[in-house]
């Protein structure tokens, strides 16, 4: 390298391509090699945390001067880089470079946070302190890449009356429906492998469980919802042997939990009279009705609907033409 220009150009490459403790560490040694330096260490602050990279010259060089320069990105103070020098000379021909070397790693070191928080935050539901759809199809993503001899268990979720509770009570309370079964779910299954798939949909995705286990603990599950009066949900399980079958997998759960969804939905029609029913009858009162069959129809009173049904059934044996009997039962 002809001059420092070209070496700090080849540090920004180092750390543009490698921003680990290793590519740190590789800064550093091609740093204190260049200039002679007996230490170069680099001090990192994070929540609350130090961690310290140094790079110490393999031959005996005794530390005469040090300096330290702060690692300060949009105000704030990310660490510190630590020089250890064998003069006072040698610190003033260097401390320039150096400067400018604190000022790269506080720039590159703080873009690659910051990516990481927004990263984290576009996979995170901020209201419920859980992974949401991104973090899912990431999640997916990796399993379908996996080969190795582990099993992956999913289970769909769909929580009831959500909608109901946002228009009568407004979406504060239906957020802390949704904390409620969140914190629900958590019971049985570690938080961090729920994630919200939709607005009232859940997916529980589990690697590494046995059968026998998933479904024990997808039964508990099952009995604790089906015995409590808050959160009520529809619920679908599914288990493969191999994680990369991770999207049939999940496919299953969501298929089976809508058909527990439509037959809790249909037992609760019956009692709300929300379904429309067409039963046929054998008349066999007054002559005029025998052989005969009719219908009786049931309007929909939450919906609106008033639909008639007209069935025109020639018995056996009958002359003529049939006379149905309609019946409009409110």
């Amino acid at each position: 390298m002809r001059d420092k220009a070209d070496l700090m150009i080849k540090c920004l490459e180092f750390l543009q391509k490698d921003s680990s403790r290793k590519g740190i560490e590789r800064i550093l040694r091609t740093v204190s090699r260049y200039f002679n330096l007996p230490a170069l260490a680099l001090i990192l602050v994070q929540g609350g945390t130090e961690e310290r990279i140094c790079y110490r010259a393999p031959y005996p060089k005794k530390i005469r001067f040090a300096f330290r320069l702060p690692l300060e990105n949009r105000g704030r103070t990310m660490g510190v880089l630590l020089v250890g020098c064998s003069s006072f000379f040698q610190h003033l021909f260097i401390r320039k470079f150096c400067r400018s070397l604190a000022l790269l790693f506080a720039l590159e070191l703080g873009n690659r946070k910051r990516e990481q928080t927004l990263r984290r935050e576009a996979r995170l539901d901020s209201n419920l302190e859980i992974h949401n759809r991104n973090a899912l199809e990431v999640k997916k993503a990796v399993l379908r890449k996996r080969n190795a001899p582990r099993s992956v268990a999913a289970i769909y979720l769909d929580l009831n009356g959500l909608k109901e509770i946002n228009d009568r009570h407004g979406h504060e309370a239906g957020d802390q429906m949704l904390r409620r079964a969140v914190d629900f779910f958590a019971a049985f299954f570690p938080r961090e492998h729920i994630y919200r798939a939709g607005g009232d949909e859940f997916v529980i995705l589990e690697s590494g469980l046995q059968k026998e286990e998933f479904r024990a603990r997808a039964k508990e599950l099952q009995q604790a919802l089906s015995a409590n009066t808050t959160p009520k949900a529809a619920m679908g399980t599914a288990w493969r042997a191999r994680e990369r079958f991770v999207e049939e997998a999940i496919k299953e759960a969501d298929h089976n939990m809508y058909r527990d969804k439509n037959s809790t939905r249909g037992h609760d029609r019956v009692t709300l009279r929300r379904q429309l029913y067409i039963t046929v009858i054998k008349g066999e009162t007054h002559g005029i009705f025998e052989h005969h069959f009719f219908a009786l129809f049931f309007a929909d009173y939450f919906f609106g609907l008033l639909s008639f049904c007209v069935f025109s059934v020639v018995a056996e044996h009958m002359v003529g033409d049939c006379q149905p009997l309609v019946l409009c039962l409110g």
